[in-house]
């Protein structure tokens, strides 16, 4: 009895060491299996961040109550680094700075080493049959199996589904570098001996490898984006309104979001919702945030620092206000890592109900064909992830330097006295192109919109194409009565003639629309996509945004919504 009571005296002692850094064990494991921004890795760190605040407070209370008491209390050496990063202010500017000039040397360099020399001070060939060490054990695996029971039966209680409550309970009961760190600390200053030191590490790797593979083969946070309702412009009833989610990334962004809107016509009878992200890098801070700014205090004397967002909120809340009864906007900046941030895009267009996401392109060319910037490791990451799982339609907007004024960062190129000349480039028979014509029927309410639309047929398959094209003859039609539409028939016979074309128009045009996909029976674009540098504007998309050609128009790439039925069927089963 008395054995059993100096190993949970032991065991007990660790939790005050444990307690104030366990969410950072938790935000560790969500960040290797990339699941911090999904649904069950924001529950799991508010639950974390909840019960260490409670667990804490309780433990504070009781510490000083038994400071009367104490004669010495002993520090660790870490105490000086713990208080270091608690004064330092999460973020930019400082915060991430740090980040980046230590991270080499703490993370990549001595946390391995740290964590290898701790381990190797374990025995493992003590004998493991002993009574303490068989004790130890016992009650390490006892209190982890409570802990997972508890949770795991919270969770249920709460409605979650079965696979989602277990994976919720297993990363809640993850062990990882701050438990090697604690027990390390514990070993050297002779409070555990060798015996439980073992089995306590031994149960740390022991669960983190159980915890990973576990959450790895339980959870899929793609699969609530299947398409099991269409959610595309295609779809929605004549004069309905329109949902947008508009996924910006830097200042320069906004006026060519801005002028897109102006393309989709707002009036009072055919109203826009438009939802605007601004996404930032997580850098300098272990924790995702998400920030619904129509949620906040409009009390601006109250503030106590400006906002990631200001430059935004203030664009978008001028166009609101210009745009008065029909165009409903809200505003969000989500702070995530690079690799995540479609978790944030594709999560708020599910919530939103959005018809189509828009994305900005991730290369900004001036007039001249000279690239301004290249952001590949974010936005064109970013853009592949949301192409792929979208819960909506999809354009990636392509945008150069001197098609937006550069007097000031929220003013718009489409003013209310100037004329944009629009160009639509039509293929048929697909899913995209049938898209674009729907987009092109807000666009044509528009009086200051001069709208052409050519369509390309190819000349030795016209018989082939007439059936493919039955769904979108009718939208084809609608469009070409219209009396703002010039519509032209251009016969092409493969991709060298179609891009012939493209550059006698290109210049004279402010702004393209073109579908993504045109299928592999293209001869309007065969050889086009051998010579495509980013696959994710398609052929046509691809070749219009070649600083090639010298154009100062922009292009906005359509993909409709993907419906993965393999996905769906897996989801309902």
């Amino acid at each position: 009895a008395g054995l059993i009571i100096g190993v949970s005296f032991e065991i007990k002692s660790l939790e005050t060491y444990i307690n104030i850094l366990f969410p950072y064990v938790i935000a560790s494991l969500l960040s290797e299996l990339q699941i911090q921004n999904s649904e069950i890795g924001r529950l799991a760190l508010s639950s974390a961040l909840v019960g260490d605040i409670l667990r804490t407070t309780i433990t504070t209370n009781i510490v000083v109550v038994m400071g009367v008491l104490s004669v010495k209390i002993d520090q660790e050496f870490v105490l000086g680094a713990f208080i270091l990063g608690l004064s330092v202010p999460e973020g930019p500017p400082l915060g991430s700075a740090l980040v980046k000039k230590l991270q080499f040397f703490g993370i990549t360099l001595f946390l391995p080493i740290f964590v290898t020399t701790s381990v190797l001070k374990a025995d493992l060939t003590m004998d493991f049959s002993s009574y303490i060490m068989v004790s130890t054990g016992m009650v390490v695996l006892v209190t982890h199996l409570v802990k997972i029971t508890a949770c795991f039966i919270t969770a249920l209680c709460c409605m979650m589904p079965v696979t989602d409550a277990l994976c919720l309970s297993l990363i809640l009961n993850t062990k990882g570098v701050v438990e090697i760190g604690t027990y390390n600390a514990l070993f050297d200053n002779d409070i555990i001996d060798e015996q439980a030191y073992a089995v306590m590490i031994i149960s740390v790797m022991f669960i983190a490898s159980i915890v990973h593979w576990s959450v790895k083969l339980l959870y899929d946070p793609s699969r609530k984006y299947a398409g099991y309702q269409k959610r595309n412009i295609m779809g929605l009833k004549r004069n309905s309104d329109l949902r947008i989610l508009i996924t910006l990334q830097k200042h320069n962004h906004i006026s060519a979001a801005i002028d897109f809107l102006d393309l989709c016509s707002p009036t009072h009878e055919s109203p826009i919702t438009v939802e605007v992200l601004h996404v930032i890098e997580l850098v300098g801070r272990a924790l995702p945030v998400f920030i619904p700014h129509c949620l906040q205090r409009q009390d601006s004397g109250s503030a106590s620092h400006k906002s990631y967002s200001d430059d935004v909120i203030l664009a978008f809340d001028i166009y609101k206000h210009d745009n008065e009864n029909a165009v409903s906007i809200n505003t969000y900046t989500a702070i995530s890592p690079a690799n995540l941030m479609f978790e944030d895009v594709c999560n708020l267009a599910l919530d939103k109900v959005a018809s189509i996401i828009i994305l900005p392109f991730h290369i900004r060319w001036s007039s001249d064909g000279v690239v301004e910037s290249d952001d590949k490791k974010v936005l064109r990451a970013l853009n592949q992830k949301v192409l792929e799982i979208a819960p909506c339609s999809v354009g990636i907007l392509v945008t150069r330097a001197n098609s937006i004024s550069k007097t000031t960062p929220i003013t718009s190129v489409t003013s209310e006295f100037s004329t944009i000349r629009l160009a639509v480039i039509y293929l048929g028979g697909n899913n995209d192109d049938d898209e674009i014509l729907c987009l092109v029927k807000r666009a044509m309410k528009n009086q200051r919109i001069n709208l052409v639309v050519y369509h390309l047929v190819a000349k030795d398959c016209i018989a082939e194409l007439e059936d493919l094209m039955v769904d979108g003859h009718d939208l084809l039609q609608e469009v070409k009565r219209a009396e703002n539409v010039k519509y032209q028939e251009i016969f092409t016979k493969d991709g060298s003639q179609t891009a012939c074309f493209l550059r006698e128009i290109v210049n004279e045009h402010d702004y393209f629309i073109v579908g993504r996909r045109h299928g592999i029976r293209s001869p309007q674009t065969d050889g086009l996509s051998e010579w495509s540098e980013f696959p994710e504007l398609g052929a046509i998309g691809d070749f219009l945004a070649s600083p090639d050609l010298n154009s100062c128009a922009s292009v906005m790439v359509v993909q409709q919504q993907l419906l993965r039925k393999k996905e769906l069927k897996e989801w309902i089963l």
